[in-house]
């Protein structure tokens, strides 16, 4: 199942009240400000969902993206993830590290992937 936020409960039948009540109730784990997990869902990078709930065009990059191909031996203190340039950064709770790339190359080189253990929850992936 996909991420939960308050707007967007109503496609998964829930109303908001119904949300923030499952919440309480220990139905439903929030992993960040205004997102939530059901309490059942495996374990996910909570960092990667919550960059991919904020911003649908959100794209691993620079440490980030070579960690996830296996080309660093680092260890990003942050999950790096680009923008267009010029768009709102978002609030975020989670160790995010947003950057800001120009837009008429940001589409060149990305390809979906499926963050680990989220199910449906795709991130783009600066390759």
């Amino acid at each position: 199942m996909d991420a939960l936020t308050p707007g967007t409960a109503r496609q998964a039948g829930l109303s908001r009240i119904g949300l923030y009540r499952g919440s309480r109730a220990g139905r439903f784990d929030r992993i960040a400000r205004g997102i939530y997990l059901p309490a059942e869902a495996p374990a996910a990078d909570w960092d990667q969902v919550e960059a991919a709930t904020r911003r649908a065009d959100a794209t691993i990059c620079l440490t980030s993206a070579l960690a996830h191909h296996d080309l660093t031996d680092a260890i990003p203190a942050a999950l790096d993830v680009a923008i267009p340039r010029g768009s709102r950064t978002p609030a975020s709770t989670g160790a995010i590290a947003w950057h800001h790339f120009d837009r008429a190359t940001f589409e060149i080189g990305r390809e979906q992937i499926t963050i680990p253990g989220s199910g449906s929850d795709d991130l783009d992936l600066l390759a």
